[in-house]
């Protein structure tokens, strides 16, 4: 699909603009970003990119401001992480299989992750569908 599209709208200059002015990002739909390489150049110039930047660092700064937030996920959502630790925990057991031995529930793709379609409540942890990753972005994406 990504060889049939000649041009792209940049999300940020709203510009059309030849589609090798995109970067190439897999999780799209159509295989490129949605910032042009110039709109790009100019966000991580910016304070706002320079503090994006730090965060996947992998300098000891990025690597300690990851930890917190990391930290601060966790804390926010509990149930979250409970959910998934029981995920763990069962194929780590053998109750369920490994979610990369399936395909994924809605492209067919190899499936990457298991999603908690029901939720994180406890009577749901492992009520779960084996997905790919991009399918499992656009899930929490939308909703």
């Amino acid at each position: 699909m990504a060889n049939t599209i000649q041009t792209k709208r940049c999300s940020h200059c709203k510009q059309f603009k030849p589609i090798s002015e995109f970067c190439k990002n897999q999780t799209r739909k159509d295989g490129f970003q949605n910032h042009c390489r110039a709109c790009q150049k100019i966000y991580a110039q910016s304070e706002k990119g320079k503090a994006a930047h730090i965060r996947y660092d992998k300098s000891e700064k990025g690597k300690a401001a990851h930890r917190i937030n990391q930290k601060r996920f966790h804390i926010r959502n509990p149930d979250y992480m409970k959910a998934n630790i029981a995920i763990g925990d069962a194929v780590q057991a053998g109750r369920l299989p490994r979610p990369d031995t399936f395909s994924c529930h809605y492209c067919s793709k190899s499936a990457k992750q298991y999603h908690h379609y029901k939720g994180y409540a406890c009577e749901h942890w492992l009520d779960v569908v084996p997905v790919c990753i991009p399918c499992h972005k656009e899930i929490h994406y939308r909703t």
